[in-house]
């Protein structure tokens, strides 16, 4: 199965260059449907045409994004941010505090399909 998700342009680049090697969602049902050995097509939010697909190894579910973070943030950010509070704080620009406690946070392990 594929699914498709909107990604910012400096995770897929750091999705291609293989430092980013997890993708990290609110963990709707739709989301949770998704299952190890399923396809994602991240599709660049600055081009539609800018594609890459990756293969789902994994998958575990989070009740913060800290909880999320703490372990990978790292290796899958770095360059990206100067500090986990820094993350942190971008974080909260993408779900807001009542659909985090409602879904959690999903994090898919990711290989590049290419």
């Amino acid at each position: 199965m594929i699914y498709e998700m909107h990604i910012l342009n400096k995770y897929l680049e750091s999705i291609k260059e293989g430092t980013k090697k997890h993708e990290y969602r609110l963990g709707k049902p739709e989301r949770r449907a998704i299952k190890i050995g399923d396809t994602i097509r991240l599709i660049t939010n600055e081009d539609e045409n800018v594609t890459l697909d990756v293969e789902v190894t994994g998958i575990t579910l989070y009740k913060s994004w800290y909880e999320a973070m703490k372990d990978n943030w790292e290796n899958d950010f770095k360059g990206l941010y100067n500090s986990f509070d820094e993350l942190m704080e971008d974080c909260k620009n993408f779900y807001t505090e009542e659909e985090i406690k409602k879904y959690g946070i999903i994090m898919f392990d990711i290989i590049s399909s290419r």
